[in-house]
């Protein structure tokens, strides 16, 4: 039997027996190695180093325990496998519900961020308001009404107080970014549960009347226009996704771009088909090319012979 032990403070410890009995200790928390006739290999010293000492001890019976809790695995939390993909319509619904009400929450957070900073606001001049910021008279520079003795303390705290609001505007910024994302996300999800429902009657209502107008070519041809179509709401489904999450446009409009898209399409087939129309029918166009033909030679010997 052979026990290595990793996570030493120095070195690795090691060690050999020719035969062991393995068990579970009495209070069921220990597990116990019974080991006979070996060797326990240690290396004590700094690592990497050549003053280290290497230790070897001998043993005709050897006993280790090892606790068990240390084998146990943790739980993780909900929170680290969640997605939006995996909540239903009402989850969604109270998600987004409260995503949308965290915009009171930032603005007092804001208010709590900035106003140690803006305490100069409390102090406004309201004849200064009242004039529009026209200032009368001559007014003096601001350095001027600061006496020398504390200009350069104002100014450092000026600085510092810049540098904290730009800090807490960056961070306010970025947990505004985060929560429309999120927010996006769920929007998208919800969406996505409708559109992806509907595309079925959508992709139906184009594939359908394919087969029907298309008389030659067996299953083939139709197989083949139904799989552009198909290709064709993929892209536009993607491109829809992505252009809402950059905030392009809104969930609703990018989330049904392609159904907005095709829709007029299939309830085109659907027409031509029930109207027996001939549009994927390569004599019908033969024939009105030729009768344009027909005509323009009519009128060019027209307008030569008058």
């Amino acid at each position: 039997m052979v026990i290595f032990e990793k996570g030493a403070p120095l070195q690795d410890y090691l060690t050999v027996a020719k035969t062991g009995i393995m068990r579970l200790s009495k209070n069921k928390r220990d597990l116990e190695f019974i080991l006979q006739n070996g060797s326990r290999f240690e290396e004590s010293g700094p690592r990497n180093s050549r003053n280290t000492q290497f230790i070897q001890m001998g043993f005709a019976t050897y006993k280790k325990v090892f606790d068990l809790n240390s084998f146990q695995m943790s739980k993780t939390g909900d929170s680290a496998f969640y997605d939006p993909k995996m909540l239903s319509i009402r989850q969604l619904n109270v998600t987004i519900d409260s995503l949308n009400n965290q915009d009171s929450l930032f603005v007092k957070k804001t208010n709590t961020e900035f106003a140690p900073y803006l305490t100069f606001v409390r102090y406004a001049d309201t004849g200064w308001a009242k004039s529009n910021g026209l200032p009368s008279g001559n007014p003096q520079p601001f350095d001027e009404l600061i006496p020398d003795s504390i200009k350069q303390t104002v100014y450092s705290n000026a600085i510092g107080a810049i540098h904290n609001l730009r800090g807490n505007s960056i961070v306010m910024e970025q947990e505004y970014k985060d929560r429309l994302e999120s927010l996006n996300l769920h929007k998208i999800e919800w969406h996505r549960k409708l559109t992806l429902s509907f595309a079925c009657l959508v992709l139906f209502m184009i594939g359908a009347p394919l087969g029907s107008i298309i008389r030659k070519g067996g299953l083939g041809m139709p197989l083949v226009f139904a799989i552009i179509f198909f290709v064709v709401f993929y892209l536009l489904n993607n491109f829809g996704e992505k252009l809402v999450r950059s905030n392009e446009l809104s969930p609703l409009n990018g989330m049904w771009l392609s159904t907005f898209l095709l829709i007029p399409i299939g309830l085109f087939l659907t027409y031509k088909a029930m109207t027996d129309s001939q549009l994927f029918n390569n004599e019908y166009y033969y024939r009105q090319f030729k009768r344009a033909r027909l005509f323009l030679a009519t009128f060019k010997s027209d307008k030569n012979h008058p």
